[in-house]
């Protein structure tokens, strides 16, 4: 559907994200990028997401000279001031899960858009307001038990049973699934990929 001059290539590998694409109707190939995910210090939570998306765009490059457009993306939940990435284990995702329970959050998104070969750029940051119902403790072990929380931020899915947890939503649920599409269309526009005037 968009009207795309060149090949793009998702700098990830999370199926959330992939799905989102496709169902925009945009070819797309995946190059999944491993790099750090670790906070520097005085790191506020949009430097800290617009960061790694870029970072994830640039390690999606196989070659700067190929005429691509490369979406890198990252997603982190907000409590207060503490950026909650993805649990280690069940106890971390318990610990998180109950923080979250009863009260509002962010969901924060960085993306960016790198195309090649002109070595331009685009991105920004989506931010999405979440507030969750109280959680039964029994509640959130069953959730748990489904094995859903793991590999996601914040140690839910919005697309998943989680959403049972939620309240209300203010801002883009796509963003809180992962991929902010919200913002993708100010970012193509500025690279001049998006539809023309009319």
């Amino acid at each position: 559907m968009l009207p795309l001059d060149r090949p793009l290539i998702l700098a990830s590998a999370s199926p959330r994200r992939a799905e989102l694409l496709r169902t925009l109707g945009v070819p797309f190939s995946q190059r999944p990028s491993c790099i750090p995910e670790e906070i520097r210090t005085g790191e506020r939570p949009e430097q800290f997401v617009l960061r790694l998306a870029v970072e994830k765009a640039q390690a999606g490059s196989a070659d700067p000279r190929t005429r691509c457009l490369i979406l890198g993306c990252d997603t982190v939940v907000v409590s207060g001031s503490r950026i909650l990435g993805k649990p280690r284990d069940r106890a971390e995702g318990r610990e998180m899960l109950l923080t979250l329970a009863g009260r509002s959050h962010l969901v924060l998104s960085g993306l960016a858009l790198w195309i090649l070969p002109e070595n331009q750029w685009a991105f920004g940051v989506s931010e999405t307001k979440v507030t969750f119902h109280p959680l039964p403790a029994a509640a959130v072990e069953s959730y748990l038990s489904t094995e859903e929380y793991r590999d996601k931020a914040g140690a839910y899915a919005l697309q998943g049973a989680a959403a049972l947890f939620v309240d209300r939503i203010e801002g883009s649920a796509t963003n809180v699934i992962g991929l902010p599409l919200d913002l993708l269309p100010r970012l193509l526009r500025q690279l001049g990929l998006w539809f023309p005037e009319a």
